[in-house]
């Protein structure tokens, strides 16, 4: 008995460092949302390569192609589903985000570099400049964006945001960097891709 005991004090002992060793969590001071949400207006984008991005966005009726809420500018949101998922599958996540006051722009698939973030972003942003896809859009954004995903989607956003100033786009960096269940089979994550400035934007 007294071995029994002496092992399973020696052991407690040794688990004491490594609980340590893990970085305390966040601590964040959640204001419930208590406004009015926003309806949400979707419309499909299509760009350069065959790529495609839903755009989810504060409006002033829900529907396709209905017109923009006019109490912005509104932050840009970009996120990255997972392998096996496409733009329509974060509907319930983005309309969540959509109904505080966020442009969500859901990808269609993983990108495997920097380029093809700067392209949705690029087109999202053209929105904004009143190309005609959405009423009302002219000026409705922030220059501030975050990237995020899901899965294999949210490694992609973290090595993107690592890597974003080799886009060669006149685009500003992510100002946050978010995921849903982060996954990563060493596709997108490998030693060296992930910047410290990347770490230190994750949320």
């Amino acid at each position: 008995m007294r071995a029994w005991l002496t092992v399973a004090v020696l052991g407690l002992l040794m688990l004491g460092p490594v609980a340590h060793a893990l970085p305390p969590a966040k601590d964040y001071e959640a204001v419930p949302h208590t406004g009015t949400d926003y309806p949400v207006g979707t419309v499909e984008l299509s760009l350069q390569a065959g790529l495609e991005v839903q755009l989810h966005y504060p409006a002033l009726e829900e529907g396709v192609k209905t017109q923009m809420a006019g109490n912005g500018p509104f932050p840009v949101v970009v996120f990255i589903p997972t392998d096996g998922e496409g733009s329509g599958d974060y509907e319930l996540f983005s309309t969540a985000l959509v109904a505080r006051g966020y442009v969500v722009g859901v990808m269609d698939r993983i990108p495997q570099s920097p380029l093809p973030v700067a392209w949705v972003l690029e087109r999202i942003y053209d929105v904004n400049e009143g190309d005609g896809s959405v009423p009302g859009a002219l000026d409705s954004m922030t220059d501030d964006w975050a990237i995020g995903g899901h899965g294999q989607g949210a490694a992609a956003a973290l090595k993107v945001a690592g890597q974003w100033t080799g886009t060669g786009q006149n685009l500003m960096a992510p100002s946050s960097v978010f995921g849903l269940g982060l996954h990563d089979d060493g596709v997108h994550l490998e030693d060296g891709e992930v910047s410290e400035d990347a770490l230190g934007l994750v949320s």
